[in-house]
């Protein structure tokens, strides 16, 4: 057998060219791990309320100083932010190589509710707020108090007592006298006094301020059954009038002094005023429906709330209203589309009210449509939610529970109106 030809025998590599093969595989797998690793990474940049905890993918830091950074590779990712008490903020980020995203956490307190017991007021009229809670009486206040009404901001007090009016004042403890009738339809505009007189088969609407009586409005004959209620912004006010379980309305304007006949229903009753808008309900038992009326555009809007008493206006155009049925919705307009959605979800809903064993505090962004449920309310079969409020900073609602005083904390700056 000839020898093979050293052309074509194996190469076996000298000892430098292996080791040169090794350098050089040593410093592609570095640079390949730098590049992964190190090189080819942007910066997510966490800010917010420490302690909060952060999650993209797998990873989950803690961030107790805030900002907080992470190192990512370049493309879109789904944060995660959460809060103990919040609920959480969910993000899309996308991360470019070498750069910088920053983030801020919005968390959204999650509303919270307790009983505090039996309900303690002054007086059974009393604010269903601080200062009153807890306060057991009033001093030098008159004994058998038939009626007692409250003034917007609480420190002043028109009582009916035997047939006399009297105002009672809050802060100095002290009863004045006010030349009134008890039968005289008298109510609140801010501090000063509203009221009808009837003259020469007329009423005519005024104002107390200090010791001057100024016309605001004149009607040219006398109204039957007559009601006002004064705005909380003490700009306007709404009057009803009441023949045979039929009601009218006036809205007057006290800055322009002008009035007009409100185009409601005649079977709308039980108004009140949550901030900008009027209150109604038409019907009762499980047919009973709730609305609010705009006074500016006449726009009415059907509201799944459980009574009249029960919204208030937290901030602007965001009412906050008890229901028997929970309610998120996010409905882009204030159409009548949505007017006949919300009758009809409230009929859907009406043969179960009674039977009802939660209650949901719900808030409805007017202006958007959109409501979201607070939070859920629950109580024995056949127990109601009565006089909801809000304390003076809008953080805390208070509601009475057939007796039982609820406590709600919440943290409007952080989500109303979202």
């Amino acid at each position: 057998m000839e020898p093979t030809p050293p052309s074509q025998l194996p190469h076996k590599p000298s000892r430098k060219q292996a080791i040169v093969f090794f350098v050089f595989t040593l410093i592609l797998a570095v640079g390949v791990v730098t590049w992964v690793f190190f090189v080819n990474k942007g910066t997510v940049s966490v800010d917010g309320a420490k302690p909060f905890n952060i999650k993209i993918g797998t990873t989950e830091i803690s961030c107790t100083s805030p900002p907080c950074s992470l190192r990512l590779a370049p493309r879109s990712y789904n944060v995660v932010l959460s809060k103990k008490g919040f609920y959480d903020d969910l993000k899309n980020i996308k991360i470019k190589l070498w750069g910088e995203e920053k983030i801020t956490a919005d968390f959204k307190f999650i509303p919270t509710y307790k009983e505090l017991g039996e309900i303690v007021l002054p007086v059974s009229d009393a604010p269903l707020r601080p200062p009153f809670l807890e306060r057991k009486k009033f001093e030098n206040f008159p004994k058998d108090v038939k009626q007692t009404k409250f003034s917007q901001s609480g420190d002043l007090a028109l009582i009916t007592l035997g047939k006399e009016l009297y105002i009672y004042y809050v802060a100095d403890r002290a009863v004045d006298t006010i030349d009134l009738k008890p039968e005289t339809a008298a109510d609140w505009l801010g501090d000063k006094i509203i009221y009808l007189e009837e003259s020469e088969q007329k009423h005519l609407l005024k104002l107390r301020d200090g010791k001057e009586n100024k016309l605001l409005a004149s009607f040219e004959r006398p109204l039957k059954n007559p009601t006002l209620f004064g705005s909380p912004d003490g700009k306007k006010i709404l009057l009803s009038e009441n023949s045979d379980e039929k009601y009218f309305y006036y809205i007057v304007d006290t800055e322009k002094r002008s009035r007009k006949r409100l185009e409601i229903s005649a079977s709308a009753h039980n108004p009140k005023w949550a901030g900008d808008y009027m209150i109604f309900e038409e019907g009762d038992g499980v047919a009973k429906k709730v609305f609010a009326f705009n006074p500016e555009d006449s726009k009415k809007i059907n509201l799944l709330a459980d009574s009249s008493e029960n919204v208030i206006e937290i901030k602007k155009d965001v009412l906050i209203f008890i229901s028997g049925e929970k309610r998120d919705s996010e409905m882009a307009n204030l159409g009548p589309s949505i007017s006949e959605a919300l009758e009809q979800a409230a009929k859907d809903t009406s043969s179960i009210i009674k039977k009802i064993s939660s209650w949901f505090v719900t808030e409805f962004n007017v202006q958007t449509g959109k409501s979201k449920m607070l939070i859920e309310i629950p109580t024995a079969e056949g127990k109601s939610l009565h006089r909801l409020t809000a304390d003076p900073n809008g953080k805390k609602l208070y509601l009475d529970m057939d007796g039982a005083l609820g406590e709600i904390t919440l943290e409007f700056q952080a989500y109303v109106g979202k």
